[in-house]
C-alpha cells in the first residue's frame, strides 16, 4: 500500500512539472509573437513613413516645377522606350514618369505636347493634362496661350484653334480653310483659297476679315517689322527689290541697298548682301546666303560670315559658319563658355539651360542638354531598342546646306557593330564628307550652297536578324518649281555584318527578272499611274518597261515592294512609284535558304 501511495505521488508530480513546463513554453511563444508582431507593425509603420516622405518630396516637386526646367528624357521600360520628363538639376531622377510615347519641350507658357498611341495631348508642369488624348493627333505650340490641334480621319484633316485648357476659340468665320500660325508677323492666319483671309488679334481677341491676298497684305505692313522696301527693274527689266532698316520712329537708319532683311529681335536684324544673281528671288537664297547682324540704329555688328542668326534670348544669338555653331552676344562678341557643336540645331533656351533639337522634330529622339557654364547635362538620341540591338541617332553636317542624320547601332558583339556602322557612314555620310567635297575648290562648294540644300534622314525596320535601313534624300535648287526626292534601303544581317543584295532573295536559276516585271505590270493596271511610253503597249511590250537588271526593292512582313526613282517611270506628279508583290505570287521564285527570306519572308520564329 505505501509502494503504491509513493508511485501515485511521483506520477502527481511529474504531472504537475509537465503542465509547468508547458505553460512557461505558451507564454515564451506568445511573447515571441508579440515581438515580433511589434517588429512587424515598426517596419510597416516606416515604410509607410517612407512612401508618404517619397510622395511629400515628390508632390513639393511637382509644385515647384514652375520654377524648375523639366526635359524630355527616356527610359527603356519592358523593352519600349518612353518618355518622361526631369528637372536639370537632377538629371537621374524624373519628376514626371516615363510613360509617354514622346515628349516634347515645355514653352514659355508652361505647358508641353505629350503623344501615347498616336494621340496628342497637352501637359503642364504638375504632369496635369489639361488637353485629353481622346481627341487629336498632333498639336502645334507657339509660346502663346493658343495653340493649333489637329485630327486626321478618312475625310482629311481638321485643324482647331484652341486655349491651352482644350476650349475651342470661335473667333473665326473662315471654318473651313486652312489654319496655321506666321511667326514673322505672330498673326494666326485663317486663309481662304482665292483672295481673302482673316487674322487673330491677339491684343484685342478678334478676328479681323481683309479682302485681298496674305502676300499682299504682308508686304503692306512691312514697316511694323521695320524693315524698308524699295521696287526696282533690272537693265532687263526684272522687277527685284533691295531692303532697308526703319528705326522705332520710322527714320530710314540702313538705305534699302541689301537682298534681303529678316528681323530676328525688337532691336536686331539678319542682313544679306544683294546679289544680281538673285533675279527677284532674294527670299530663296536668304537661307543659303552669308548673313550680317545689324541692330536697330543701323549700325552692323558682325561680319557678312554667318548662314544662321537666331536670337536664342536677349542679347544672346546663335550663329552658324560654314562648319560650326556658336553664341554670340549683341556686340557680336563670341560668348566662349557656351558649347560650340558642328551641326547646325535648332536652339532655345530655358532659364540657364541651352537646348539643342535637330531639324526632324517628329522623330523626337534628338536632344542635347548643356548648362551656360558650357557644362554637358546629357543628350537623348536613342531610336529604337530591341533585345540584342540599340539604335541611335546621329548628325552629320561637314558643311552648311548638307545635313544629315543617319543611324549608328550598337551590339553585343563590337567587331560585328564596327562593320556595320562603317557601312551606314559610308553610304550616308561620304556623299557629303569633306573628303569628297574637297574635290571641288572653295568657289565651286559655296557656289552650290547659293543654287541647292540637300537633308539625308533615315528609318529603321528591324526582321529578326536584318535590319532594314531606309535612306531618304531631299534636296532643293534655288528657282526650281519643287524640290526632290529619293529613296535607297541599306540590309544589314546582324549577325554577321553583312551588307546583303535585296535582289538575293531570288533563285538566279530561274527567270525572276521577268516574272516580277509581269506582276508589276498586272498591277500598274489597277493603278492611277501614268508611266511613260505606256499607252499603245501590248502586255509582253508593257512588261519590258518595268523590267529591270536590279530592281528598287524594300520589304514588309509577308510582301515584296517594288519601287521606281522620281521620273524613271512617271512625270514627279505620281511620287514615288510602288507595288506591292506578295509572297505567295512568287514563291516558286524565291530562293528560301536566302537570310532574307528566312528573316523577313516568314513568320517570326
Amino acid at each position: 500500500m505505501k509502494n503504491k501511495i509513493v508511485f501515485l505521488l511521483c506520477i502527481l508530480v511529474l504531472l504537475f512539472t509537465g503542465c509547468s513546463d508547458k505553460e512557461g513554453m505558451d507564454q515564451n511563444s506568445k511573447l515571441d509573437k508579440q515581438v515580433v508582431a511589434e517588429k512587424k507593425q515598426a517596419d510597416e509603420q516606416e515604410i509607410n513613413e517612407n512612401k508618404e516622405e517619397v510622395k511629400e518630396n515628390k508632390e513639393n516637386l511637382q509644385k515647384n516645377n514652375s520654377e524648375c526646367t523639366l526635359l524630355p528624357k527616356s527610359r527603356i521600360n519592358d523593352g519600349k522606350i518612353k518618355w518622361g520628363y526631369v528637372d536639370a538639376k537632377n538629371y537621374d531622377d524624373f519628376v514626371i514618369e516615363p510613360i509617354y510615347d514622346r515628349a516634347e519641350l515645355f514653352d514659355k507658357e508652361e505647358i508641353a505636347v505629350v503623344y501615347l498611341n498616336d494621340k496628342a495631348a497637352i501637359i503642364n508642369k504638375e504632369g496635369k493634362l489639361l488637353i485629353d488624348f481622346d481627341k487629336y493627333n498632333s498639336i502645334e505650340t507657339f509660346n502663346l496661350p493658343y495653340v493649333i490641334a489637329i485630327s486626321f480621319s478618312d475625310e482629311g484633316s481638321k485643324r482647331d484653334l484652341l486655349s491651352i485648357n482644350g476650349k475651342v476659340v470661335e473667333f473665326f468665320k473662315l471654318k473651313e480653310n486652312f489654319l496655321y500660325f506666321d511667326k514673322e508677323y505672330g498673326v494666326f492666319i485663317r486663309e481662304e483659297y482665292g483672295d481673302s483671309f482673316e487674322y487673330l488679334d491677339l491684343k484685342e481677341n478678334r478676328t479681323i476679315y481683309i479682302n485681298s491676298s496674305y502676300e499682299k497684305w504682308k508686304e503692306d505692313i512691312t514697316k511694323i517689322n521695320n524693315i524698308d522696301v524699295l521696287e526696282k527693274k533690272d537693265k532687263d527689266g526684272y522687277d527685284y527689290r533691295l531692303y532697308g532698316i526703319r528705326d522705332n520712329d520710322n527714320k530710314i537708319v540702313l538705305r534699302s541697298e541689301y537682298g534681303y532683311i529678316e528681323k530676328i529681335a525688337d532691336n536686331f536684324f539678319s542682313v544679306m548682301k544683294y546679289d544680281e544673281n538673285f533675279y527677284g528671288q532674294e527670299f530663296m537664297f536668304f537661307d543659303f546666303s552669308k548673313k550680317a547682324l545689324f541692330n536697330i540704329k543701323g549700325e552692323q555688328i558682325t561680319d557678312f560670315k554667318y548662314y544662321d542668326i537666331k536670337q536664342i534670348d536677349q542679347n544672346i544669338f546663335w550663329v552658324y559658319e560654314e562648319k560650326q555653331g556658336y553664341f554670340i552676344d549683341g556686340n557680336g562678341k563670341i560668348i566662349e563658355e557656351y558649347p560650340k557643336l558642328n551641326y547646325n540645331y535648332l536652339v532655345s533656351k530655358d532659364k540657364d539651360i541651352l537646348i539643342f533639337t535637330s531639324e526632324n522634330y517628329d522623330r523626337n529622339s534628338d536632344f542635347i542638354y548643356y548648362n551656360t557654364e558650357g557644362k554637358f547635362i546629357g543628350e537623348q538620341n536613342i531610336y529604337s531598342v530591341s533585345d540584342n540591338c540599340k539604335i541611335f541617332s546621329k548628325k552629320n553636317s561637314e558643311y552648311y546646306g548638307y545635313s544629315t542624320i543617319y543611324p549608328e547601332i550598337e551590339l553585343k558583339d563590337k567587331k560585328i557593330q564596327e562593320k556595320i556602322n562603317l557601312g551606314i557612314k559610308q553610304n550616308f555620310i561620304f556623299p557629303y564628307s569633306e573628303e569628297n567635297l574637297n574635290e571641288e575648290t572653295d568657289e565651286e562648294i559655296e557656289e552650290s550652297w547659293l543654287s541647292e540644300s540637300s537633308q539625308t534622314d533615315f528609318e529603321v525596320k528591324k526582321f529578326n536578324s536584318i535590319l532594314q535601313i531606309q535612306k531618304g534624300n531631299s534636296w532643293y535648287s534655288i528657282g526650281a518649281a519643287h524640290g526632290l526626292y529619293d529613296v535607297e534601303y541599306l540590309l544589314f544581317d546582324i549577325n554577321t555584318g553583312e551588307n546583303i543584295n535585296a535582289n538575293s532573295l531570288f533563285n538566279d536559276e530561274k527567270d525572276w527578272r521577268k516574272k516580277v516585271s509581269e506582276l508589276v505590270r498586272d498591277k500598274y493596271k489597277d493603278t492611277d499611274y501614268f508611266v511613260f511610253d505606256a499607252e499603245g503597249k501590248n502586255d509582253i511590250e508593257l512588261a519590258k518597261l518595268f523590267e529591270r537588271d536590279d530592281y528598287n526593292i524594300f520589304f514588309d512582313r509577308n510582301k515584296i515592294m517594288i519601287y521606281y526613282d522620281l521620273y524613271e517611270l512617271t512625270p514627279y506628279s505620281d511620287g514615288i512609284p510602288c507595288f506591292e508583290i506578295k509572297i505567295k505570287e512568287i514563291e516558286d521564285y524565291l530562293n528560301k535558304e536566302s537570310e532574307l527570306y528566312k528573316n523577313i519572308l516568314v513568320e517570326d520564329k
